[in-house]
């Protein structure tokens, strides 16, 4: 192992197995606590991580006694199979913790509930758990609730923010609170509804007021902490992709740009020591296939160079960090994704940054690590996905008092789209390696298609259209492979309706992309580009990403390389969420790894 000072801290090692690349999710959550006695003795780090089945754990706790340098599994906080992440805080030596379900699609169950629980010191590194207790209990298999977070305010009570699925498919902010450590929780008055899943964060700010700081297209696009003085430090996805800076404290203040490489995948994980804040962050250099860990540090007003953490390729997914450190503590650690593609099977990494005005520790030895540690990602992944960005999770600039719910505030980000609940990962993906046809997960809209084995493939003259049965996105993306043989149309289809309006990317028998847009019987080109598929008897990965209502941006891309974009904000856009499918004008027309993948 080499040790650059000033640019690696320490080379990156994975620490455990997990069943895909996005393990830390969601990013807003904290899935880790140093826990320091202050009595001479070492600290203790636990990590919270759902590794869905891998090793045989499910959503457990890691632990460390050497400041976060070596880890090792603790103990199970849930078995199988329920997918359920975490969210933590510290109760002195103690450790409270949320669960709730997290997903890229989420339906009604009555085992999608949220409980709390506390662990008890029990002295030196030992915990013990309480029995979980029930907050908010979905009674039907028409409800769910998911995404919990955890707050503890200035008065010690407990605060349980969490969504929940409504019969009608609306969603509900609901809260509950508990003024005995935990043992019974309160629920209290519901707050707004919405069309999509929001989610976010719930902190304590100055005034003895809890701040929601939540967006109603993708709650998991944010990460806070407190500044140590009552404000708040929030770095935030914005529409376009990019990661943005900013500051509360009463108000907030001007936004400061904090990545500009826009990546479906892109999230932040913030540390803040003292009066300043390390910066975590997963850069896209190729979709998909290579990415770097990489930190600033904004200190004195001032944003820091991006500096290089692990540029060893493949994809690195969402980060977690913890919230906030010591200055005595020598370098801050940041845990990620790191897996071949997003939904395959990896590890969960860890990487260092030098504390600001710390002096770092010596590198740990070769061969250093953890057990249980299993096999680094390598290789590049096989399914793509939008390089467009995510909505703005917005801010609420109204905090809700502690003693009991108020407004849910204005998100900064502004209305929230209409349409299904945002959906995030793979959505549905087909190989189809199969005899048998396209299955019940297909509608075919017009034509005919088969699955001789290792494709999908059409087989009328002069039209064929597939679509996906039981989908529904807004922003997603759509990709394929394809092979028209220079002689046919092959299109993927997004935001499709019943009706047949819709938006697709269209590779022609001449080697041109279109990007078009169907309105019952009009067909409007709104971009047109050469591909640069060098042979079209040969296959050529095409991928269609759509983003926004107001206005739609969509972005059309060949074999991973962005080729054209566009935006629609005529009247004739297509806003609101649809499915995605296949579709072209000649038999014989050959299509596979097709997918959708949320934003």
């Amino acid at each position: 192992m080499f040790f650059a000072v000033a640019v690696l801290v320490a080379a990156a090692q994975n620490v455990l197995p997990v069943s895909g690349g996005n393990a830390l999710t969601l990013p807003a959550a904290r899935h880790m606590l140093r826990l320091d006695p202050g009595d001479g003795r070492p600290a203790t780090w636990l990590l919270a991580v759902q590794q869905g089945g891998a090793n045989g754990h499910w959503l457990s706790l890691y632990r460390s006694t050497d400041e976060a340098r070596s880890w090792s599994w603790y103990a199970p906080i849930l078995g199988c199979c329920q997918r359920d992440t975490p969210d933590l805080t510290a109760l002195g030596m103690d450790v409270a913790m949320v669960y709730s379900y997290e997903g890229p699609q989420v339906s009604g169950s009555t085992e999608h509930d949220v409980h709390f629980q506390r662990w008890r010191w029990k002295g030196s590194a030992e915990w013990g758990a309480d029995p979980p207790v029930a907050v908010f209990d979905s009674t039907s298999n028409a409800t769910a609730y998911l995404r919990a977070e955890l707050a503890r305010d200035s008065q010690g009570r407990l605060w349980v923010w969490a969504q929940r699925l409504n019969a009608d498919g609306s969603f509900t902010m609901v809260v509950s609170v508990s003024t005995d450590g935990g043992v019974t929780f309160q629920p209290q008055p519901s707050l707004d509804t919405f069309a999509n899943r929001p989610g976010g964060r719930i902190l304590p700010v100055a005034g003895n007021r809890m701040m929601l700081l939540y967006g109603t297209h993708n709650g998991g696009l944010v990460s806070s902490a407190g500044d140590g003085s009552g404000g708040v430090h929030l770095v935030y996805k914005d529409v376009g992709g990019q990661l943005w800076y900013r500051h509360w404290s009463g108000g907030w203040s001007a936004r400061v740009l904090v990545e500009s490489t826009a990546d479906w995948a892109l999230q932040p994980a913030i540390t803040r020591v003292g009066g300043s804040l390390v910066i975590f962050s997963n850069r896209m250099l190729s979709l998909n296939t290579n990415y770097q860990l990489r930190y600033r540090v904004l200190q004195s007003g001032a944003l820091g160079s991006s500096i290089l953490l692990d540029g060893g390729g493949g994809f690195k997914g969402y980060p977690a960090a913890v919230e906030s450190l010591p200055g005595t503590v020598a370098e801050v650690p940041c845990f990620y994704g790191n897996a071949p593609n997003a939904d395959s099977s990896g590890n969960v990494a860890l990487v260092f940054a030098p504390t600001p005005n710390a002096t770092p520790l010596p590198s740990p030895p070769p061969g250093g690590g953890t057990p249980d540690g299993g096999t680094p990602a390598s290789g590049a992944p096989d399914a793509g996905s939008p390089d467009g960005g995510t909505p703005e999770a917005g801010t609420v600039d109204a905090g809700m008092p502690d003693a009991g719910a108020s407004d849910a505030g204005t998100p900064d980000a502004g209305t929230a789209d209409a349409g299904a609940p945002p959906q995030s990962g793979v959505l549905f993906s087909d190989a189809f390696n199969r005899t048998t046809g396209m299955g019940p997960a297909w509608r075919i809209v017009a034509g005919v298609w088969l699955t001789p084995g290792m494709r999908a493939q059409s087989d009328m003259h002069p039209w064929n259209q597939v679509a996906v049965q039981s989908l529904s996105c807004a922003e997603c993306s759509v990709q394929a492979r394809v092979m028209n043989s220079a002689a046919a149309t092959a299109a993927l289809d997004l935001r499709e309706k019943v009706s047949g309006d819709r938006y697709d990317v269209a590779l022609l028998s001449n080697g041109r992309l279109q990007i078009r847009r169907y309105n019952g019987s009009t067909i409007t080109v709104l971009g047109d580009v050469p591909s640069g598929v060098p042979d079209l008897h040969e296959w050529a990965t095409i991928a269609l990403s759509a983003a926004g209502a107001g206005a739609v941006h969509l972005v059309a891309s060949v074999n991973g390389v962005v080729k054209l974009t566009v935006t629609d904000s005529s009247a004739s856009a297509i806003v609101t969420p649809g499915t995605a499918g296949m579709s072209t004008n000649l038999a014989g027309v050959v299509f596979d790894d097709f997918a959708v993948i949320g934003q």
